[in-house]
């Protein structure tokens, strides 16, 4: 979750942003914001239209013996005609259409 002070600077500022941070459920806000003394001030988002653009991950190609070795690691744009050497780690999604959330009313805080 992003920070507060981030959300404050303007309208719309993550519309088209990228995450690799995957969707959470409110009773797991609830426990994360219990144990975790980062999330001072977090901000929750809404995200009506999350759409996939890239993979994280490593790519493996054959060496001369035929066994696939790393060959390092990076980015794919999702669909990149590469994708059959590439093991994908996390997704990356662009977020369109996004609300930001007050937590207080959601918690029942």
């Amino acid at each position: 979750m992003p920070q507060r002070d981030a959300a404050e600077r303007s309208e719309g500022w993550l519309e088209e942003a990228y995450s690799t941070k995957p969707p959470i459920c409110l009773p797991c806000v609830a426990t994360a914001l219990r144990h975790c003394p980062h999330l001072t001030r977090p901000v929750a988002v809404r995200v009506r239209k999350p759409r996939p653009r890239a993979v994280l991950g490593d790519f493996f190609v054959p060496d001369s013996s035929g066994r696939l070795v790393r060959a390092g690691g990076g980015h794919l744009p999702y669909g990149h005609r590469d994708r059959a050497w590439f093991l994908a780690s996390q997704l990356v999604l662009e977020l369109c259409r996004c609300t930001v959330v007050d937590l207080g009313p959601e918690l029942g805080t």
